[in-house]
């Protein structure tokens, strides 16, 4: 089409001026272009990523309001996209795919979108994003985020525009001046090219095109230079979001874990204490009442921190259950057995009525005995004096169905559908009547859906009792090898001719466990460090040690370490117990692979510490180095 005008032209050098011109004009017309269109594709290609990761991160925050039906923290979370001016909308959805909480910014919203498939899709100017939220394999719902396109549309257009405005520029220039200045004009394309291409080879946003001229190329290049510029702040500020949120993590758990082990090491001298004040015997009444009540409280006590150390692993992702054939009958009678002392306390009768001939259910026996003790210790504590608590457990089709039924308080039916929430408790006043933390039916509600099953409760209203019924799967296979029975407290044994090192550098510690050991006919002798006891181990042969793992200098698995690489073959087999506030299923873990024969948590039970010590000396060598060795 050039070809027929420029052949009419007599005179060559206006040929070739304008051929030159015209190719320069139409090639700076083409590189702009490309270049305009090639920095909105990264800018697109970036919006979607962090379109995605702003999802992956609202998601993250929202997971726990669907989880607990928290409308009110959904609509928080959603709440945080108003400082992304991109984000026109946003909406939770629910598992059935119902709206929980939404999200419009007030400023040109778009319009009612509905719920898309998961992933990215276009609605004309919109993006839009769906995320599913899931808790392990449980899908918990959606999260929608609707993303305004309509400022990378401006972006693109202003970017073809100082194109072409640039193009007539350089075709003027070139007019004038010729193949000099259009190759001026060039370079500055050229570099823009070349960081572009950079850029989008790459994905390093550090990269910034050098500023050749001040005219609109060198405009261009400001601009270009800028995008690049807050994409990688942006990206930064991502990253730093992400390390602060899992730096808070870390600290989180440490901070449980320090809680644990303070809260925990007081209390096994006063647990352990009240337990030999009971068992020694006292011609005083109220000397045994008062170690009772001790005792009691102590055990009270240490529910309250598992259940903030269960709650945290559990909104955390960090319980793991394992599954396998269990005899949910004594599991059932094994939790009763461990409140019945509360029960008689109170006057409160127990009546169980329980299917002799109940297939195994498939769950951790752990687990299970810690959802049956929760059920049955709310039912006591919040029955009235004289009042009864009635356990039932029965097979419905293919599913074993516990219930737990009270004569109590009952619960206000505008707080039913609550009572599994964390922290909420029907009456959180300074003067209500009953203590506790609001977490043991969470923590019950959470364990029962690892497992599969379905937990509910129903009220008549106050003074009316409550009811709450527990419905599990049977397992798939029934193998009498294959059944687990839930723990239960083992029996006293005799350490008669057993020499003991207990080392802690607790005295009160120390002197407990000494006095245990001693009362059934150990010899024992006592450390306050690491240091102390490889002295004593010098002289003393001891048969089984028992060590803090928490010490000043060098901690139990320090002392442990020395031992099994000592030439001293005996201290390389010697017997040993970690009695530790450390009760995290990882410290059970490190502990065992350490070398030690056991793992106890403080407090410890009377019974469990003298069994233990008997069992490790009968077994005798070194623990393996497996996490489900039994402590």
């Amino acid at each position: 089409m050039l070809y027929r005008p420029l052949a009419k032209m007599r005179s060559y050098g206006n040929k070739v001026r304008w051929l030159v011109t015209l190719s320069s004009g139409l090639a700076i017309v083409v590189v702009a272009s490309g270049l305009s269109l090639l920095s909105y594709r990264d800018v697109l290609v970036t919006s979607e990523q962090e379109l995605a990761t702003l999802a992956a991160l609202v998601s993250t925050n929202a997971s726990a309001p669907l989880e607990f039906g928290d409308r009110i923290y959904g609509a928080e979370a959603l709440a945080a996209l108003s400082s992304v001016p991109a984000v026109g909308a946003a909406a939770l959805h629910d598992a059935d795919g119902r709206e929980f909480a939404t999200y419009r910014r007030e400023n040109d919203p778009p319009p009612k979108i509905g719920l898309a498939a998961p992933g990215l899709t276009r609605s004309g100017r919109w993006h839009v994003h769906t995320t599913p939220i899931a808790e392990g394999e449980r899908a918990l719902g959606r999260l929608q985020i609707v993303q305004d396109l309509a400022p990378m549309y401006r972006h693109l257009v202003q970017n073809l525009l100082l194109a072409l405005m640039t193009a007539i520029a350089a075709m003027a220039l070139v007019w004038l001046a010729s193949r000099r200045l259009r190759d001026a004009l060039i370079a500055p394309v050229d570099e823009l090219g070349r960081a572009a291409r950079q850029v989008s080879s790459t994905d390093d946003y550090s990269v910034r095109a050098k500023k050749l001229t001040e005219d609109e190329m060198g405009d261009l290049a400001d601009a270009f230079n800028a995008m690049l510029a807050r994409i990688e702040r942006q990206s930064a500020e991502v990253r730093a979001a992400r390390e602060e949120a899992e730096l808070a993590s870390r600290m989180k758990d440490e901070f449980l874990a320090t809680l644990s082990h303070e809260l925990r090491t007081p209390m096994t001298p006063i647990l352990g204490w009240a337990q030999i004040l009971k068992r020694t015997g006292s011609s005083d009444p109220r000397a045994l009442q008062a170690a009772d009540v001790i005792e009691r409280n102590a055990h009270v006590q240490m529910r309250i921190v598992d259940d903030l150390l269960d709650m945290s692993r559990i909104v955390s992702g960090k319980v793991s259950i394992e599954l396998r054939a269990v005899d949910l009958a004594e599991v059932v009678e094994a939790a009763i057995s461990t409140v019945h002392a509360a029960a008689v306390a109170r006057g409160i009768t127990i009546e169980t009525r329980i299917d002799p001939q109940l297939p195994l259910v498939h769950g951790d026996p752990n687990r299970l005995q810690q959802i049956v003790w929760n059920l049955v210790s709310n039912a006591i504590k919040f029955n009235r004096e004289g009042g009864s608590v009635r356990i039932d457990l029965r097979r419905v089709g293919d599913r074993a169905v516990l219930g737990v039924e009270d004569t109590g308080h009952g619960i206000e039916p505008e707080f039913l559908p609550h009572v599994f929430e964390r922290f909420r408790q029907a009456d959180s006043s300074s003067t209500r009547s009953h203590s506790g933390l609001g977490l043991g039916l969470a923590i019950v509600r959470q364990l029962v859906h690892l497992h599969g099953g379905t937990v509910s409760a129903a009220s008549e209203g106050t003074n009316r009792g409550a009811r709450f019924v527990v419905e599990l799967r049977f397992a798939p296979q029934q193998h009498a090898s294959g059944e687990v029975s839930a723990q239960r407290e083992p029996e006293s044994a005799s350490l008669a001719g057993l020499r003991v090192l207990v080392v802690d550098d607790e005295p009160d510690a120390r002197e407990l466990i000494a006095t245990l050991a001693t009362g059934h006919g150990a010899e024992v002798v006592t450390a306050e460090s690491a240091d102390a006891a490889v002295r004593l181990l010098a002289t003393f042969e001891a048969d089984v040690l028992v060590s803090d793992i928490g010490m000043p200098e060098r901690d139990g698995y320090a002392l442990l370490s020395e031992l099994r690489g000592s030439a001293n073959e005996r201290l390389r087999h010697l017997p040993a117990i970690a009695l530790t506030a450390f009760a995290r299923a990882s410290d059970r873990e490190r502990a065992l692979q350490t070398g030690f024969n056991a793992h106890l948590a403080k407090p410890i039970e009377h019974d469990s510490l003298i069994a233990t010590i008997a069992r490790v000396n009968r077994e005798g060598g070194v623990a393996g180095p497996s996490p489900l060795a039994p402590a």
